[in-house]
């Protein structure tokens, strides 16, 4: 079996030891089928002797490294314990975790582990927000005066912060590679790398920093770009906080969590939870809502409605038993409101922050006469306009293909252009006109209803042909939704089917802040997470396909929306 160690850091306290005692015990309850975890705390402060003695029990399977006093007084903010841990890893492991004491694993997150050792990757949840600057800084001026003071080079700005304000512009909450260290996962082969460039830059952020708190997950993003080891923003389930705007953004995640991070102490206080038998039933016993609610509910059934730690009892913790994770959602919600007509206000915003905003208000139109409505989400205003603007200089009489056209107003657009459109649809679906107000952008939709020049074919992909090659292909947030397979063989036919030189035109949903393809379809995965891939899979396999890549644009942050979005344009070679 493979090796991950879970470097925890912490004081040598009743409150850690009990934490540290929960996590190891979660860890032995999850279903391990091809990697070992192993357990390693590192402790820094004046032990206190009698809390050790009572919970050594309870961390027999844990490895304890206690950092010299000295130490712990001359670097503040648990430096020295973080930094020891990084200094004195285990060298064989194959994957090293860095994780915070307020953690807990609550579902095998063997997958994760999986991908990182396979491509060599640093990878976590990007930080919630922007640390602390200078008055008068902003958040991105922060970022290129720390880089090129101590890197000497330039920082790129990739990655979204995971918890931005609904409305937040995008660039303000644009960001490096930067996560929230509750947990870092790193491949054991470039950790010795990326730890040797930490353990340089950690101490001399602290002078440049108003917060020096932040140090230190300042420096990890630091020396992760300045290594060149490739970097992976991974979903919020790896680390996802008990938070009201977690929640609220990420419920997909929630359902789904891995690992929980119990950061927040307004519900329940996070250092006495396990420490003792009253204070564990009595947060049992709590009302608890939201992602408080699914920790509690993940802890009584990972760790027992019962109390595991008899703190007096030198006896050791009851005999380990598997616990298979549950599939159904983690808090019953209300499906998602049907996307009906985009309000005024909202296209105002929508139009004004546009590129082409002349070609958005033309699209809604058209959509608005055909369907009664416009799609009421910020990503149709930036995809619709941005495909028809790659395709308003094709001359009339070339032939298009729509794959997954849904109710869209882009047929009809080129339609209206004298461009010949084939649309391709398997939804079970079928509307017909008039429009009805249970309408929403999904389900197949003859468009010859409305325009000659369109032919609707409604069947699945893999079970079309065009009758001739194609000058361009484009598809609107529907790849994504396929399993990976049939992507893949999608992108195959739709070389196939443009002639050379052809255009191919996509855009992807995201899991927000990430680099995962979203894996849901009418609120079902489609497949897991880690089976359907990331951009870098999908640019990958475009070129494997054929393609030649002229754009790639990622939004990580779009306007009112539950994704990110991923726009691709490529040429048939």
């Amino acid at each position: 079996m493979k090796k991950v160690a879970i470097l925890i850091p912490a004081s040598p306290n009743l409150a850690f030891f009990s934490q540290i005692a929960a996590s190891a015990l979660a860890l032995r309850r999850l279903d391990w089928q091809r990697w070992e975890p192993t357990l390693y705390a590192f402790l820094g402060g004046e032990p206190d002797f009698a809390a050790l003695e009572a919970w050594r029990p309870y961390l027999r399977d844990t490895m304890m490294t206690f950092v010299p006093a000295s130490l712990s007084d001359a670097h503040r903010f648990y430096y020295a314990q973080i930094d020891s841990l990084f200094r004195c890893a285990p060298v064989d492991a194959d994957v090293l975790v860095r994780m915070d004491a307020d953690t807990l694993a609550v579902q095998n997150f063997e997958d994760v582990l999986d991908y990182v050792a396979a491509t060599n990757s640093v990878a976590g949840v990007t930080a919630h927000f922007p640390f602390p600057t200078w008055p008068g800084v902003t958040s991105r001026q922060s970022w290129i005066g720390l880089a090129h003071l101590l890197t000497g080079r330039s920082v790129g700005f990739e990655h979204a912060y995971s918890l931005p304000p609904a409305d937040a512009p995008q660039d303000e909450w644009a960001t490096p590679f930067y996560l929230n260290d509750g947990v870092v996962l790193i491949a054991g082969s470039v950790f010795a790398d990326v730890v040797e460039r930490y353990l340089k830059l950690r101490p001399n952020l602290m002078d440049h920093l108003p917060d020096p708190y932040f140090s230190g997950q300042i420096a990890l993003a630091l020396a992760t770009a300045q290594a060149g080891v490739h970097s992976c923003a991974l979903p919020m389930r790896y680390n996802f906080p008990n938070d009201e705007l977690a929640e609220a953004r990420y419920p997909e995640e929630l359902d789904n969590v891995c690992i929980f991070h119990y950061l927040r102490t307004h519900a329940f206080d996070r250092q006495k939870i396990f420490a003792s038998v009253s204070a564990y039933h009595e947060f049992l016993e709590l009302p608890l809502t939201g992602a408080n609610k699914v920790f509690q509910s993940c802890v009584s059934r990972l760790i027992g409605s019962e109390y595991p730690f008899a703190a007096t009892d030198a006896a050791p913790a009851a005999r380990p038993k598997t616990v298979q994770a549950p599939r159904d959602p983690a808090i019953a919600r209300a499906p998602p409101k049907q996307h009906r007509d985009m309000s005024a206000e909202d296209l105002c915003a929508a139009s004004a922050a546009s590129e082409r905003g002349d070609l958005l208000r033309d699209l809604v139109d058209i959509s608005r006469a055909a369907f009664g409505f416009f799609v009421d989400q910020f990503t149709y205003t930036v995809n619709y306009p941005w495909v028809a603007g790659r395709l308003e200089n094709l001359p009339a009489g070339s032939r298009v293909l729509d794959l997954g056209a849904g109710l869209s107003p882009l047929p009809l657009w080129l339609a209206d252009r004298g461009v010949l459109v084939d649309t391709v649809d398997k939804h079970p679906i079928t509307r017909t006109l008039p429009p009805a107000e249970d309408w929403n952008g999904w389900g197949f939709f003859d468009y010859r209803q409305l325009h000659p020049n369109v032919a609707s074919h409604h069947c699945a992909i893999a079970e079309f042909t065009p009758v001739c090659e194609v000058d361009a292909v484009y598809s609107i947030c529907v790849l994504t939704h396929m399993p990976r397979a049939t992507r893949e063989d999608t992108l195959w036919r739709c070389h196939g089917w443009l002639r050379s030189g052809g255009r191919l035109l996509l855009t992807i949903d995201l899991i927000p802040a990430t680099d995962f393809l979203w894996n849901r379809s009418e609120g079902k995965e489609v497949e897991p997470l880690l089976v359907h891939g990331t951009i870098d899979e999908l640019l990958r396999q475009l070129t494997s396909a054929g393609f030649q890549l002229n754009e790639s644009r990622v939004l990580r942050t779009p306007r009112r929306s539950r994704t990110g979005l991923l726009l691709i344009d490529c040429t048939a070679t």
